[in-house]
C-alpha cells in the first residue's frame, strides 16, 4: 500500500523573497495609476502670487507654459510705444507731439488695399478733431526680407505700422468713427460724428489711402452712437446705424447709399438713448440684427 507523500516544507528566504516581489507589483500598479490620472486630468494654472496678485506678464506666461492646461492659450506681449512721425499739417502735428491731443476713437481697415489692416486714430485738440492714419506694416505679417526674418528669429519684432503716419483736421471732434462702403464705390469710406452733435460727415476712400473732403449729412437728433454693418447681407453695402435723441424722444437711425447720397431707409424708436450698438448676423432671414444698450 503506498502512503501519500509529504508536502516539502517552504524555505523560509523563498517566502520572504515572493512577499517582497509582491508589494513591488502593489506599489508600482499604484505609482501607474496616480501617474496616469494626473496627465488625464488638466491642471489648473495659478497665475497669481501667494498674495492674490496677477502675476507680471513674464511669470505668468512661464506659469502657463510650465502647467497643463485645456483649451488655446493667447500669449501677448507686454503694451509698447510706436514710434510715429506725424506727417501733414503742422498745427496738428505740433498739438500731437506735445501731447495736446486727446485720443477718442479707432477705427480699423484696409485702407489703401494692400491686404493688410490699417488703423486710424481719432483725436480732440486744441484746434480742432485731428484723425492718424496707421499705414499696416506688410514686413510685419509676411516678411519681405531676409533682415526681417532674421529679426524675428531673434525675437525682434517689426512694429504693425510704419513710421510715417499722415495726418489731416476734421472740424469735429471725432467722438464716434464707423468705417464701410457706404458711398458703392467699392472702398472703405470714413464716417464720423461728434457726441451730440447734430450731424454725420461722410469722407468716401479712393481705395489708396486717401479721402475725399467730406459731405455733411444733417441728422434728426443729437447723436449719442454710431455704427455700421451690413444689414442687408449680400449687397455688398454698409449701413450706418446712428443713435439720436430729440425732442420727441430717443431712437435709432439706419442710412443706406442710394445713388451718391446717404438716405434714411430705416427708424426705430427707444425708450432711453442708445449708448451703444452691435450687430448680430441672423442666420435664418440672412439679414443683421441690432441691439442697442440703453443708459
Amino acid at each position: 500500500m503506498n502512503r501519500p507523500k509529504s508536502a516539502r516544507p517552504v524555505h523560509p528566504i523563498r517566502a520572504i523573497f515572493v512577499l517582497v516581489v509582491s508589494l513591488l507589483v502593489v506599489l508600482l500598479s499604484g505609482l501607474v495609476a496616480s501617474t496616469s490620472t494626473s496627465i488625464n486630468k488638466p491642471r489648473r494654472v495659478n497665475t497669481r502670487s501667494p498674495h492674490g496678485k496677477p502675476t507680471a506678464g513674464q511669470e505668468a506666461v512661464e506659469a502657463l507654459r510650465r502647467g497643463q492646461h485645456s483649451g488655446p492659450v493667447i500669449y501677448l506681449q507686454e503694451s509698447h510705444t510706436l514710434e510715429v512721425n506725424h506727417v501733414g499739417v503742422t498745427t496738428a502735428s505740433n498739438s500731437l507731439n506735445a501731447g495736446q491731443a486727446r485720443p477718442l476713437s479707432l477705427s480699423s481697415g484696409d485702407f489703401d488695399s494692400d491686404g493688410v489692416e490699417d488703423l486710424l486714430v481719432g483725436y480732440q485738440a486744441p484746434e480742432g478733431g485731428i484723425i492718424v492714419f496707421h499705414r499696416g506694416n506688410l514686413d510685419a505679417f509676411a516678411p519681405q526680407s531676409q533682415e526681417s526674418f532674421q529679426a524675428i528669429a531673434e525675437g525682434r519684432f517689426p512694429s504693425p505700422f510704419l513710421k510715417d503716419a499722415p495726418v489731416f483736421n476734421i472740424p469735429l471732434n471725432p467722438d464716434f468713427m464707423a468705417t464701410g462702403n457706404f458711398t458703392g464705390g467699392g472702398n472703405l469710406d470714413l464716417a464720423v460724428a461728434a457726441r451730440g452733435g447734430h450731424s454725420l460727415y461722410l469722407f468716401a476712400g479712393d481705395g489708396h489711402g486717401q479721402f475725399a473732403a467730406p459731405k455733411v449729412m444733417p441728422l434728426p437728433g443729437a447723436v449719442t452712437v454710431l455704427a455700421g454693418g451690413e444689414m442687408w447681407y449680400g449687397q455688398g453695402l454698409t449701413r450706418l446705424v446712428v443713435g439720436v435723441e430729440n425732442k420727441d424722444g430717443a431712437g435709432l437711425w439706419v442710412y443706406g447709399d442710394a445713388g451718391q447720397e446717404m438716405t434714411p431707409l430705416a427708424s426705430y424708436r427707444l425708450k432711453a438713448a442708445a449708448t451703444a450698438v452691435a450687430e448680430k448676423r441672423a442666420s435664418a432671414r440672412n439679414a443683421l440684427a441690432w441691439q442697442s444698450a440703453t443708459t
